[in-house]
Protein backbone atom coordinates (compact mmCIF):
# COMPACT_ATOMS: atom_id res chain seq x y z
CA UNK A 1 0.00 0.00 0.00
CA UNK A 2 1.41 3.37 -1.20
CA UNK A 3 1.86 6.24 1.09
CA UNK A 4 -1.25 7.89 -0.41
CA UNK A 5 -3.48 4.90 0.16
CA UNK A 6 -2.27 4.87 3.21
CA UNK A 7 -2.77 8.80 4.30
CA UNK A 8 -6.54 7.98 2.74
CA UNK A 9 -7.51 5.35 5.14
CA UNK A 10 -6.45 7.27 7.69
CA UNK A 11 -8.29 9.73 6.86
CA UNK A 12 -11.95 8.16 6.43
CA UNK A 13 -11.22 6.20 9.62
CA UNK A 14 -10.64 9.57 11.18
CA UNK A 15 -14.05 10.39 9.87
CA UNK A 16 -16.22 7.54 9.98
CA UNK A 17 -19.39 8.22 12.13
CA UNK A 18 -18.79 8.91 16.02
CA UNK A 19 -17.71 5.90 18.33
CA UNK A 20 -19.97 4.92 21.13
CA UNK A 21 -17.95 5.42 23.36
CA UNK A 22 -17.86 7.47 27.30
CA UNK A 23 -15.83 10.43 27.03
CA UNK A 24 -13.59 9.02 29.26
CA UNK A 25 -13.31 5.79 26.72
CA UNK A 26 -12.34 8.25 24.01
CA UNK A 27 -9.68 9.84 25.72
CA UNK A 28 -7.91 6.52 26.23
CA UNK A 29 -8.24 5.23 23.03
CA UNK A 30 -7.68 8.33 21.08
CA UNK A 31 -6.00 10.91 22.85
CA UNK A 32 -2.56 11.55 22.13
CA UNK A 33 -0.54 13.31 24.77
CA UNK A 34 2.08 15.85 23.41
CA UNK A 35 5.73 17.21 24.22
CA UNK A 36 4.98 20.83 25.46
CA UNK A 37 2.74 18.94 28.17
CA UNK A 38 3.73 15.60 29.18
CA UNK A 39 6.77 13.63 29.90
CA UNK A 40 5.11 10.79 28.21
CA UNK A 41 4.52 12.20 24.43
CA UNK A 42 3.24 10.37 21.86
CA UNK A 43 1.32 7.91 24.68
CA UNK A 44 -1.81 7.41 24.85
CA UNK A 45 -4.02 9.63 28.00
CA UNK A 46 -3.98 7.51 31.00
CA UNK A 47 -6.11 8.19 33.86
CA UNK A 48 -3.46 6.48 36.07
CA UNK A 49 -2.11 9.52 37.21
CA UNK A 50 -5.36 11.60 37.45
CA UNK A 51 -8.08 8.91 38.46
CA UNK A 52 -10.13 11.65 39.58
CA UNK A 53 -10.41 13.30 36.11
CA UNK A 54 -12.79 10.38 34.99
CA UNK A 55 -15.89 11.22 36.61
CA UNK A 56 -16.13 14.65 35.64
CA UNK A 57 -15.33 14.11 32.13
CA UNK A 58 -18.22 11.33 31.87
CA UNK A 59 -20.53 13.96 33.58
CA UNK A 60 -20.68 16.53 30.77
CA UNK A 61 -23.18 13.63 29.38
CA UNK A 62 -25.30 14.19 32.28
CA UNK A 63 -28.90 14.13 31.58
CA UNK A 64 -29.43 15.68 34.79
CA UNK A 65 -27.11 18.14 35.18
CA UNK A 66 -26.16 21.52 33.37
CA UNK A 67 -23.18 23.27 35.30
CA UNK A 68 -20.04 21.85 36.69
CA UNK A 69 -17.23 23.57 38.79
CA UNK A 70 -13.78 22.58 38.91
CA UNK A 71 -12.13 24.20 42.28
CA UNK A 72 -8.23 22.41 41.80
CA UNK A 73 -5.15 22.99 42.70
CA UNK A 74 -2.78 24.13 39.90
CA UNK A 75 -0.26 21.89 37.53
CA UNK A 76 -0.67 18.48 39.64
CA UNK A 77 -4.15 17.82 39.46
CA UNK A 78 -4.50 17.79 35.62
CA UNK A 79 -6.97 20.65 35.17
CA UNK A 80 -6.20 21.58 31.69
CA UNK A 81 -5.43 18.58 30.41
CA UNK A 82 -9.58 17.72 31.55
CA UNK A 83 -11.11 20.42 29.80
CA UNK A 84 -8.63 19.47 26.66
CA UNK A 85 -10.67 15.69 26.67
CA UNK A 86 -13.77 17.33 27.35
CA UNK A 87 -13.14 19.25 24.05
CA UNK A 88 -11.48 17.03 21.98
CA UNK A 89 -14.17 14.08 22.89
CA UNK A 90 -16.81 16.58 22.21
CA UNK A 91 -15.22 17.74 18.71
CA UNK A 92 -14.91 13.82 17.74
CA UNK A 93 -18.45 12.31 19.46
CA UNK A 94 -20.57 14.90 19.84
CA UNK A 95 -19.91 18.21 17.78
CA UNK A 96 -21.68 21.42 18.69
CA UNK A 97 -21.08 25.16 18.82
CA UNK A 98 -18.39 25.39 21.52
CA UNK A 99 -16.92 28.14 23.50
CA UNK A 100 -13.72 28.55 25.30
CA UNK A 101 -13.53 31.81 27.75
CA UNK A 102 -9.73 32.68 29.18
CA UNK A 103 -9.36 35.69 30.95
CA UNK A 104 -7.92 37.73 28.58
CA UNK A 105 -7.86 37.37 24.53
CA UNK A 106 -4.02 37.48 25.11
CA UNK A 107 -4.73 33.95 27.24
CA UNK A 108 -6.99 32.86 24.52
CA UNK A 109 -4.56 33.31 21.80
CA UNK A 110 -1.74 31.60 24.13
CA UNK A 111 -3.83 28.67 24.76
CA UNK A 112 -5.37 27.85 21.55
CA UNK A 113 -1.74 28.26 20.26
CA UNK A 114 -0.17 25.85 23.39
CA UNK A 115 -2.97 23.76 24.13
CA UNK A 116 -5.78 23.75 21.39
CA UNK A 117 -3.12 22.89 18.77
CA UNK A 118 -0.51 20.80 20.17
CA UNK A 119 -3.85 18.22 21.22
CA UNK A 120 -4.70 18.96 17.26
CA UNK A 121 -1.56 17.71 16.00
CA UNK A 122 -1.06 14.89 18.17
CA UNK A 123 -4.31 13.23 17.97
CA UNK A 124 -5.41 12.22 14.72
CA UNK A 125 -9.15 11.62 15.65
CA UNK A 126 -9.23 15.92 16.20
CA UNK A 127 -6.39 16.86 13.12
CA UNK A 128 -8.43 15.14 10.83
CA UNK A 129 -11.77 17.10 11.86
CA UNK A 130 -10.06 20.76 12.27
CA UNK A 131 -7.63 22.40 9.71
CA UNK A 132 -4.61 24.19 11.28
CA UNK A 133 -5.16 28.16 11.40
CA UNK A 134 -2.25 28.45 9.05
CA UNK A 135 -4.46 26.62 6.15
CA UNK A 136 -5.90 28.43 3.48
CA UNK A 137 -9.46 27.80 5.21
CA UNK A 138 -10.63 31.35 6.29
CA UNK A 139 -12.51 29.58 8.82
CA UNK A 140 -9.99 28.33 10.83
CA UNK A 141 -7.86 31.26 13.24
CA UNK A 142 -6.12 31.46 16.26
CA UNK A 143 -9.36 31.64 17.84
CA UNK A 144 -11.99 30.24 15.63
CA UNK A 145 -11.77 26.52 14.87
CA UNK A 146 -14.79 25.01 12.77
CA UNK A 147 -15.38 20.68 12.04
CA UNK A 148 -18.30 18.88 11.07
CA UNK A 149 -21.21 19.83 12.99
CA UNK A 150 -19.92 22.65 15.05
CA UNK A 151 -16.97 24.96 15.93
CA UNK A 152 -14.92 25.94 18.35
CA UNK A 153 -14.59 29.90 19.72
CA UNK A 154 -12.09 31.17 21.67
CA UNK A 155 -12.66 34.45 23.93
CA UNK A 156 -11.06 36.60 26.13
CA UNK A 157 -13.53 37.91 29.37
CA UNK A 158 -12.05 41.80 28.73
CA UNK A 159 -13.91 41.66 24.93
CA UNK A 160 -17.36 42.36 25.28
CA UNK A 161 -18.21 42.12 21.61
CA UNK A 162 -16.68 38.55 21.19
CA UNK A 163 -19.06 37.39 24.24
CA UNK A 164 -22.20 38.36 22.19
CA UNK A 165 -21.48 36.56 19.08
CA UNK A 166 -23.53 32.85 17.99
CA UNK A 167 -25.48 30.91 19.67
CA UNK A 168 -22.83 28.31 22.06
CA UNK A 169 -24.12 24.94 23.23
CA UNK A 170 -20.74 24.29 25.37
CA UNK A 171 -19.38 26.68 27.74
CA UNK A 172 -15.42 26.57 29.11
CA UNK A 173 -15.38 29.23 31.14
CA UNK A 174 -11.21 28.85 32.72
CA UNK A 175 -9.64 30.52 35.06
CA UNK A 176 -12.67 32.25 36.22
CA UNK A 177 -10.93 33.96 39.50
CA UNK A 178 -8.94 36.04 36.80
CA UNK A 179 -11.98 37.45 35.22
CA UNK A 180 -13.25 41.05 35.31
CA UNK A 181 -15.85 42.02 37.49
CA UNK A 182 -17.76 43.74 33.54
CA UNK A 183 -16.60 43.10 30.19
CA UNK A 184 -16.17 46.76 29.37
CA UNK A 185 -19.59 47.77 30.10
CA UNK A 186 -21.59 45.15 28.78
CA UNK A 187 -21.54 42.82 32.19
CA UNK A 188 -20.46 40.20 33.80
CA UNK A 189 -18.60 38.02 31.14
CA UNK A 190 -19.61 34.78 32.76
CA UNK A 191 -23.52 35.94 32.78
CA UNK A 192 -22.73 37.23 28.98
CA UNK A 193 -21.72 33.80 28.33
CA UNK A 194 -24.50 31.79 29.33
CA UNK A 195 -26.81 34.11 27.56
CA UNK A 196 -25.58 32.22 24.27
CA UNK A 197 -26.48 28.97 25.80
CA UNK A 198 -30.42 30.08 25.59
CA UNK A 199 -31.27 28.16 22.25
CA UNK A 200 -30.26 25.08 23.48
CA UNK A 201 -32.17 23.41 26.14
CA UNK A 202 -29.22 20.59 26.53
CA UNK A 203 -26.05 23.20 27.37
CA UNK A 204 -23.41 22.41 29.59
CA UNK A 205 -21.21 24.80 31.33
CA UNK A 206 -17.64 24.30 32.68
CA UNK A 207 -16.79 27.14 35.28
CA UNK A 208 -13.20 26.04 36.26
CA UNK A 209 -10.13 27.93 38.79
CA UNK A 210 -7.51 28.07 41.48
CA UNK A 211 -9.29 30.62 44.17
CA UNK A 212 -7.82 33.70 45.23
CA UNK A 213 -9.28 35.80 48.26
CA UNK A 214 -11.98 34.86 50.26
CA UNK A 215 -14.97 36.19 49.85
CA UNK A 216 -14.29 37.42 46.18
CA UNK A 217 -13.33 34.09 44.78
CA UNK A 218 -15.85 33.14 41.81
CA UNK A 219 -14.89 29.96 42.22
CA UNK A 220 -15.47 29.59 45.72
CA UNK A 221 -18.82 30.65 45.40
CA UNK A 222 -19.66 28.42 42.20
CA UNK A 223 -18.48 25.67 44.46
CA UNK A 224 -20.35 26.57 47.62
CA UNK A 225 -23.60 26.58 45.56
CA UNK A 226 -22.75 23.35 44.18
CA UNK A 227 -22.86 19.48 45.82
CA UNK A 228 -19.65 19.79 46.81
CA UNK A 229 -17.94 16.35 45.86
CA UNK A 230 -14.48 15.97 47.47
CA UNK A 231 -12.00 13.14 46.45
CA UNK A 232 -12.37 10.30 49.24
CA UNK A 233 -9.05 7.90 49.86
CA UNK A 234 -9.22 4.76 52.00
CA UNK A 235 -6.69 4.02 54.35
CA UNK A 236 -4.20 0.90 53.54
CA UNK A 237 -4.27 0.55 57.40
CA UNK A 238 -8.09 0.33 58.14
CA UNK A 239 -9.87 1.23 55.46
CA UNK A 240 -11.48 4.04 56.59
CA UNK A 241 -11.99 6.49 53.35
CA UNK A 242 -10.99 10.45 54.09
CA UNK A 243 -10.25 13.73 52.38
CA UNK A 244 -6.72 14.06 52.54
CA UNK A 245 -5.75 17.49 54.73
CA UNK A 246 -2.48 19.06 55.24
CA UNK A 247 -3.10 18.87 58.93
CA UNK A 248 -2.22 14.79 58.25
CA UNK A 249 1.17 15.87 57.10
CA UNK A 250 3.79 16.02 59.65
CA UNK A 251 7.56 16.11 60.01
CA UNK A 252 10.51 16.62 62.04
CA UNK A 253 12.67 19.28 62.87
CA UNK A 254 11.98 21.47 59.39
CA UNK A 255 13.34 18.05 57.34
CA UNK A 256 11.23 17.32 54.69
CA UNK A 257 12.74 13.58 54.08
CA UNK A 258 11.30 12.84 57.60
CA UNK A 259 7.46 13.62 55.99
CA UNK A 260 4.70 11.03 56.19
CA UNK A 261 0.92 11.27 56.06
CA UNK A 262 -1.50 10.06 59.44
CA UNK A 263 -4.42 8.62 58.82
CA UNK A 264 -7.66 10.41 60.39
CA UNK A 265 -9.17 7.11 61.84
CA UNK A 266 -6.20 5.07 62.85
CA UNK A 267 -3.46 7.15 63.08
CA UNK A 268 -1.60 5.12 61.15
CA UNK A 269 1.91 6.49 60.26
CA UNK A 270 1.75 6.20 56.16
CA UNK A 271 4.18 6.36 53.35
CA UNK A 272 4.23 8.66 50.33
CA UNK A 273 3.57 4.90 48.49
CA UNK A 274 0.51 4.07 50.75
CA UNK A 275 -0.33 7.88 49.94
CA UNK A 276 -0.62 6.72 46.21
CA UNK A 277 -2.50 3.38 47.10
CA UNK A 278 -4.66 5.46 48.41
CA UNK A 279 -5.65 8.29 46.37
CA UNK A 280 -5.81 5.53 43.11
CA UNK A 281 -8.41 4.03 45.07
CA UNK A 282 -10.50 6.96 45.84
CA UNK A 283 -13.65 8.30 44.65
CA UNK A 284 -15.51 11.01 44.65
CA UNK A 285 -18.79 11.77 46.90
CA UNK A 286 -21.11 14.77 47.45
CA UNK A 287 -21.08 16.59 51.30
CA UNK A 288 -24.30 18.99 49.62
CA UNK A 289 -26.04 15.94 47.41
CA UNK A 290 -29.04 16.78 45.56
CA UNK A 291 -27.84 20.34 44.44
CA UNK A 292 -28.46 20.86 41.02
CA UNK A 293 -24.43 21.92 40.60
CA UNK A 294 -21.92 19.10 40.08
CA UNK A 295 -18.66 20.79 42.07
CA UNK A 296 -15.37 19.06 42.23
CA UNK A 297 -12.96 20.21 45.02
CA UNK A 298 -9.14 18.36 44.73
CA UNK A 299 -5.86 19.80 46.63
CA UNK A 300 -2.28 19.52 46.06
CA UNK A 301 -2.19 16.58 48.24
CA UNK A 302 -3.31 14.25 46.18
CA UNK A 303 -0.87 14.80 43.53
CA UNK A 304 0.82 11.54 41.66
CA UNK A 305 2.83 12.65 39.47
CA UNK A 306 6.90 12.05 40.11
CA UNK A 307 8.74 14.90 42.32
CA UNK A 308 10.65 17.54 40.97
CA UNK A 309 15.04 16.83 41.81
CA UNK A 310 16.23 16.35 44.29
CA UNK A 311 13.39 14.74 45.86
CA UNK A 312 12.97 11.05 46.01
CA UNK A 313 8.85 11.63 46.89
CA UNK A 314 6.09 13.58 46.92
CA UNK A 315 5.59 14.01 50.35
CA UNK A 316 8.64 15.24 50.45
CA UNK A 317 8.39 18.09 48.30
CA UNK A 318 5.26 19.21 49.30
CA UNK A 319 6.99 19.83 53.19
CA UNK A 320 9.64 21.65 51.18
CA UNK A 321 7.44 23.75 49.50
CA UNK A 322 5.58 24.64 52.44
CA UNK A 323 8.19 25.37 54.35
CA UNK A 324 9.39 27.96 51.52
CA UNK A 325 6.27 29.62 51.28
CA UNK A 326 6.15 30.52 54.85
CA UNK A 327 9.08 33.15 54.23
CA UNK A 328 6.44 35.58 53.21
CA UNK A 329 2.09 36.31 53.26
CA UNK A 330 2.30 36.67 49.37
CA UNK A 331 3.72 33.23 48.82
CA UNK A 332 2.08 32.02 52.10
CA UNK A 333 -0.93 32.95 49.76
CA UNK A 334 0.24 31.82 46.11
CA UNK A 335 0.64 28.14 48.14
CA UNK A 336 -2.61 28.32 49.80
CA UNK A 337 -4.57 29.21 46.95
CA UNK A 338 -2.41 26.38 44.32
CA UNK A 339 -1.43 23.94 46.02
CA UNK A 340 -4.60 23.59 49.10
CA UNK A 341 -7.26 24.97 46.46
CA UNK A 342 -8.37 27.11 49.10
CA UNK A 343 -9.36 30.77 49.17
CA UNK A 344 -6.62 33.03 50.84
CA UNK A 345 -8.23 35.38 54.09
CA UNK A 346 -5.71 37.93 54.75
CA UNK A 347 -4.74 38.14 58.09
CA UNK A 348 -6.61 40.37 60.57
CA UNK A 349 -5.72 44.09 61.28
CA UNK A 350 -3.95 44.37 64.70
CA UNK A 351 -4.77 47.14 67.12
CA UNK A 352 -2.58 48.12 70.23
CA UNK A 353 -4.90 47.42 72.94
CA UNK A 354 -3.56 50.12 75.56
CA UNK A 355 -3.49 52.65 72.94
CA UNK A 356 -7.49 51.60 72.09
CA UNK A 357 -7.62 52.26 75.52
CA UNK A 358 -6.16 55.80 75.65
CA UNK A 359 -8.67 56.52 73.24
CA UNK A 360 -11.93 55.74 74.99
CA UNK A 361 -14.86 58.46 75.98
CA UNK A 362 -17.20 58.97 78.36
Amino acid sequence: MNAGAKLAGRMFSALAPPEDLTPSQWAELHRRLSPEASSKAGGLFSFEDFPWQREPIDMIESPDHGRMVFMWASQVTGKTETINNLIGSQIDLAPAPMLILQPTVDLGQTWSKDRFDTMRRDTPRIRYRVRGHKSRDAGNTILHKQFPGGRLTIVGANAPRQLAMRPIKLVFADEIDGYPASAGKEGDPIKLAEKRTESFPDAFIVLTSTPTIKGISRIEREFIDSDRRRWHCPCPQCGEFQVLQWAQIQWDNDDPTSARLICQHCQAELSDDDRKTMIRAGQWRPDNPGAAVLGYHLNGINALISPKRPWKTRLEQMVFDHLEAQRNEEERKTWINTFLADTYEPPAEKHDAHELMKRREK
